[in-house]
């Protein structure tokens, strides 16, 4: 009797879990696993919007959108996710240059 090895998902270390700057296949597809977005694409629907850690959202011009965030949303270790921590995710870390680009003139309502 032979012994096959199952090839599974990744090999090696990647190269980044950022979700902005993480590019392989294998790692894009174990981000959902891992980490929540704000809104999500129903697949089942026509890829139709729908709401992930935002509860909903109002489209303020052609180019902003205001997040509602859900209540009662914690992190691992039982922190609540607050706005400042969104904004951070999405505007203040220094490694993520295309984010700051598309996402310059976040604010905090």
């Amino acid at each position: 009797m032979t012994r096959r090895r199952l090839k599974v998902g990744m090999s090696g270390f990647p190269r980044s879990l950022d979700p902005v700057i993480a590019t392989d296949t294998a790692i894009r597809q174990t981000m959902p696993q891992l980490l929540d977005t704000l809104i999500t694409f129903d697949h089942a629907h026509d890829m139709a919007l729908r709401p992930g850690l935002a509860e909903r959202w109002e489209r303020i011009n052609a180019q902003s959108l205001r997040l509602f965030l859900r209540k009662g949303v914690a992190f691992h270790d039982g922190t609540s996710l607050t706005a400042e921590d969104v904004a951070f995710s999405l505007v203040l870390t220094p490694a993520r240059t295309w984010t700051q680009r598309n996402v310059r003139g976040a604010s905090l309502a």
